[in-house]
């Protein structure tokens, strides 16, 4: 469940991306832009990482935590991190409509995949799923 319910709204998000584009009648049902979804998962990772983090803290206990906080601050660190590589690769790659192969692999294999392993890395190593 703990995987479904993130990768069910990333989902949700693209869906949203289709229904406030502009369409015009032979772009098809989807574009490619609506699955750039990295910039939303990255955002969606720090907010996770900072919500783990505040509810650690606040039921803090020095035994069963200190591993564990210090581990969400490397997830949110490096889920900024990504954050800000996502948006770079967007920058450079976005500015153009043209749909390409590299254009491709950046922005749906590479932001995406890291976005995406980022929220796994979390999900497996730190809450325990």
């Amino acid at each position: 469940m703990a995987l479904i319910v993130p990768v069910g709204f990333y989902f949700i998000g693209a869906f949203g991306k289709k229904l406030i584009r502009e369409s015009h009648p032979g772009d098809g049902f989807f574009k490619m832009s609506d699955w750039y979804l990295a910039p939303d998962a990255a955002l969606a990772n720090l907010g996770v990482g900072i919500a783990e983090c505040v509810d650690l803290v606040a039921r803090f206990n020095p035994e069963l935590h200190n591993g564990r906080i210090r581990a969400t601050l490397v997830f949110i660190a490096a889920s900024f991190m990504v954050y800000l590589f996502t948006l770079a690769v967007h920058k450079h790659y976005e500015r153009s409509g043209v749909v390409t192969w590299k254009k491709c692999v950046w922005l749906l294999g590479c932001t995406n995949g890291l976005s995406f392993a980022t929220m796994f890395v979390f999900l497996l190593a730190i809450k325990g799923v």
